[in-house]
Order: structure tokens, then sequence, then C-alpha cells
């Protein structure tokens, strides 16, 4: 979790205490990180044909051509800052106005968050005073900020610093002062660090000399040592003034390619700056130990449906599937309880996992004897439950749970969809859906796919006419989603308990080098145990040794969309379904 703002003299008080990061020596530079710093040019300017209305596009086309990981924006006004959000979902942006209002400018950050984690951040004031807001330093013609943060490669676990300002362009003083306050506020972090942004000083100047003198290469230089009339400033017409945007790197870094980006669209360059671009890498770190965190309040996406004649006075939404059809629309496919004729499945649909109550489509999918699918022997009752779908083979694989088979054991199905809207029942060799049954009751299935193997991940709780230990929640793993392995229990007992419903709704997902198994053990007052492992098939048996918390969800899924994570859970059974974002805090 990070913080939007901290106060610099916080910063110096905390961050003096922190230690070297978890580098580890000897490794070679890493999964590389995309950096562009774009000094966008005030949306109010009065710019003619270059008005920032006719060069938005441009912008976003320049951005999504290099797809930095961070990027740093000078000039960004409020209303920018919001288009270029809707332009690109895939970034988390942060930064505070330079006046502390919105209709000031902005050194606005962008993250891909599905790549780079936010551990922390925040804005100061390039001043004197730099934790008062919109305080104007030495000489300078205007207030002018750096937003920060501590991030981290989610692949290679390397933590670093990131910094992002704009120099004052008048005043000379203020321009060496900055740079003295950001290279000195650096070190406070004893972390490898960038810094972006636009300087208003050439390569040459005493601020810029400070720079590099104090620990920052400037990534084009390492790369373009002898270029010669070089410039990154154009005012829309052509090159000039020299190279005042940068971005240095610490020793830290290697630097595998750095450039400025000069392309025209339609003859026209898209601000009077242009874009400064470099990918580098360093190091990995040690893999962080997360815990999921709910942000925010929840909304419903799929409330209780009106059945008609077929509502029961008692009827529940329980397990669910939340996924994406190929032509882009999201999906929750639910198990309702207790209708007239038992269990079945139930579709809505919506545009995105930010819409409240998406649209119901009736239901998706009853039992089908012909498959070898049973009624329920406790009243003969229709039972098909628990769906969840991924996808392998430009195809749509949905495993659900299609209760009791002939064979006295309760069984997971598969059907299987070319678009993620029609899906149709696989036939194994006797012709039903069936590809495997047990242990004991064996439901809620979920899989997920390690290296170059599936792992479907399920309960098997004990047999209501068989009472002996078999228990908890068990792992198969498949080349194809067709053929299983046999069952391996992976995680049982401990501080859950080990009844008939201490295991429910198993869920796995692999974040930054740890898996984490989700298990509910309640609906009507949500409840969540979560564990972490560095083996998917190993989450404690009989232990707490890789419990890490509970989180108030039931029967979860965690789905992700534009670098964002969302978490499902159940509303105490008759309040349907519900998303909430998802963040993952160190623990």
């Amino acid at each position: 979790m990070h913080s939007a703002t901290r106060p610099f003299l916080l910063v110096l008080s905390v961050c003096c205490g922190v230690s070297a990061p978890g580098q580890e020596s000897g490794k070679k530079a890493t999964e590389p990180i995309r950096v562009m710093t774009f000094n966008i040019r005030y949306g109010t300017a009065n710019d003619g044909r270059n008005r920032w209305e006719r060069r938005t596009h441009m912008v976003v086309a320049r951005i999504r051509a290099f797809a930095p990981d961070i990027l740093g924006l000078q000039e960004a006004l409020h209303f920018q800052v919001r288009q270029l959000e809707q332009a690109l979902p895939e970034y988390q942006t942060f930064g505070a106005y330079r006046e502390g209002k919105t209709k000031s400018e902005s050194c606005r950050v962008f993250v891909r968050t599905d790549r780079i984690a936010i551990e922390a951040s925040g804005t100061f004031w390039l001043s004197p005073t730099p934790d008062e807001v919109g305080s104007k330093g030495w000489d300078a013609a205007l207030p002018r900020v750096c937003t920060w943060a501590v991030l981290r490669n989610r692949k290679s676990h390397s933590r670093f610093l990131y910094a992002n300002t704009h120099f004052d362009h008048r005043g000379r003083t203020a321009r060496l002062k900055s740079a003295k306050l950001i290279s000195a506020w650096t070190k406070i972090f004893r972390l490898p660090t960038i810094v972006t942004g636009d300087f208003n000083s050439d390569e040459g100047t005493t601020a810029m000399r400070h720079m590099r003198e104090h620990g920052l290469r400037d990534s084009f230089r390492v790369i373009h040592p002898e270029a010669k009339n070089v410039a990154t400033f154009t005012g829309f017409w052509r090159p000039g003034r020299g190279k005042i945007d940068h971005v240095f790197v610490s020793e830290e870094f290697a630097v595998a390619n750095a450039s400025i980006d000069t392309a025209k669209i339609d003859g026209r360059y898209p601000s009077d700056h242009f874009p400064v671009i470099a990918t580098v890498s360093m190091p990995g770190g040690v893999a962080p130990k997360l815990m999921p965190v709910v942000q925010g309040k929840p909304w419903h996406i799929g409330d209780n449906p009106d059945l008609g004649a077929l509502t029961g006075e008692k009827q529940q939404i329980v397990d669910h599937a939340v996924f994406r059809s190929r032509d882009g629309a999201w999906h929750l496919w639910a198990c309702i309880r207790s209708t007239k004729i038992g269990r079945l499945l139930y579709a809505w649909e919506g545009s995105s996992l930010e819409q409240r109550v998406w649209k119901q489509k009736g239901i998706a999918m009853r039992v089908s004897p012909q498959h070898g699918e049973s009624v329920d022997d406790w009243g003969g009752k229709e039972w098909i439950q628990a769906p969840h779908v991924v996808t392998h083979a430009n195809r749509f694989y949905m495993l659900y749970g299609g209760h009791r088979s002939e064979m006295e054991h309760c069984q997971i199905c598969l059907a299987t969809s070319a678009d993620g809207r029609k899906f149709e029942r696989h036939k194994n060799a006797q012709g039903q859906s069936r590809v495997f049954i047990g242990p004991g009751e064996a439901r809620d299935p979920m899989t997920i796919k390690v290296g170059d193997s599936f792992h479907c991940y399920y309960t098997g709780n004990p047999d209501p006419k068989d009472r002996r230990d078999t228990g908890g929640i068990y792992c198969r793993t498949s080349k194809d989603l067709v053929d299983w392995s046999r069952p391996t229990r992976v995680c049982y007992g401990g501080s859950p308990g080990s009844g008939m419903w201490s295991a429910e709704c198993p869920h796995v997902v692999f974040r930054e080098g740890y898996y984490y198994l989700f298990r509910t053990t309640s609906y009507r007052k949500p409840l969540t145990h979560v564990y972490r492992s560095k083996d998917p098939m190993d989450f404690g048996l009989d232990s707490d040794a890789k419990k890490i918390g509970t989180i108030a969800v039931a029967a979860p899924e965690v789905v992700s969309d534009n670098g964002r994570d969302y978490i499902s859970s159940v509303h105490d059974l008759k309040g349907g379904v519900q998303l909430m974002r998802l963040a993952w805090a160190m623990k």
C-alpha cells in the first residue's frame, strides 16, 4: 500500500533508518524497466493548431508506441491527467498539483502496476520549505514540485526510488538549489534511483553538472556519449535550446537503450518537447511477502434473481466465476442453490469490472443427466455448482461441480467454448462431462497454470455417507485440462478446523514469487483464510505455518484488468455477489 502524500521532513526521519535494499549480490541485471519523461505542454495554452484538443491523440500514440512502465509528465493540468487516465487505463497515477489545487500544473506519474508495484509515494516542493504546499523557492518564477515513489519490479523484485520533476524556467539559482535538494534527498533512501524531468537546464549548466557529480548518470549519454547538437525542446516547430529533458539513473542501473523520440504525426510534433525514453535494468532482489487487502467499499454486480416459478423461498447465491469473453464483455456465472429444482447456474453480464449491477442474462446451465450429472440424492433435487473459467489453446474451459456420479463419488465436470459465451459439455469416453471424481464430495474447482501444467484446486469434503478423514483442499495437475493426475491434499486442518465445511471454495493466485491460497470457512459472516507458499502443492497440513491472515470475503475469485486486482465475494448468501478493489500490502 502506498501513501499519496508524505511530508518531506517525515520522509527524512523515517528513511534515515532504512537499510540498504535486499539486492542479491552477483546477479545479472534482469527484467528491464522502460522509462519515459514527457513535457506535454499545459492544455490551456493558446497554441493555435497545436492546442491540446488537436494533439491529445498524438501524445497518447507516442506513449503507447514506447509503452513505458513508468511515465513522468510535466505541465500536466487536471483535465489533461483525467483524459490520459481514460486513454491509458492500465496505468495508476499519482502526484500533487504545484499550487495544491487541481487548476495548476503537476509532475504527474503514471505506473504500469501489473509490472511495477508502488510501495510509497508523495510530492514535495522545490523550496527551502519543501513540506509547504505551493511554496516558491529562491528566485523561481513559479512554485515547482518533485513527485516521488518507492517502486518495486514485480518480476525481479528489485526496489528503487523514482522522482519526476520540473525545474523553474527563469530562476538560475532555483535550478541549482533544486538540483542540490533532489540529489541530497535521494541519498536518504539508500536505494537505486531514477530521476526524470524537464530541468530547463542544458547539459553543461551548473545544475546538471551537480546531478552528475552526485551519483546520477544521464542515460542518453551512456548510450550516445558523442552525439552532437542534441535538443529536446521544439516549440512545436524545430529542435532548439539544447537538451533540457533527461532520464537520470544511479550507478546500479544498466542502460540498455536511450533515445529522444522525435517522431511526427501527420507532420506535427505531439508537444513542444520531445519525449525522452530509456530502457534500464538492475540486479534482482528478494521476493516480498505480501498480504491481500480489500480497498474501499464493495459494489454489487449480481443480485439474487427472480427465477419465476423456480424461485425458492430460501434461495441463495454461493460459488461463482467472473471471466471475460472473447468480445471483451465481463461475465458472472453463479450457483443459485435452494431453488425449487435444486442448484443451477445463472449468468450476468457487464461492460467493465467497475460497473455496478450487471445485466441479468438468465439461467446459464442446469444439470444434464445424459452427461452423467446426477440429481442430489438428498431429496431428489438438481445439483450443479462452482463454475471456474480459464483459457487454453484459444478456447475457454469451464470446470464445475456435477455432484454425484453413478460411481457414488462426486465429480468435477468440463464444458468448453470458442467465444466465452456459449459453452458445450465435454464428452469423455463414456459420453459424460466428467473429467475426474473424488475423493469424497469433490466440488468447488478452480484452475491456475503453473509452468506448463494446469493445477486444479478443489474441495474434497468427507462423503456424508462415509465419515473417513478425506476432507481438505486437493490439487490435480493436467497438461490439457482433460486428463488429470491423481489427487494430492495440499491444505487441511489448522485453525480453520477439519470439519466438513472447513475448506470451502479454494482459490489460488501467484504474486511476485509466492502462491496465495484463499480458503473460505464462512458465508453468512464472510471469512476466508489466506495462505502463502513457494510450493503450489503445499499450503500446510494440520498446521498454520503458511497461514498469513484472514480477509472478510466468501467464495472469492481474484480477477485482474488493466493492471488492477479485484476480488469477488458472496454477500451473506442472499445479498448476491460483490466486487472490491484488492491491493497487496507488505507483510
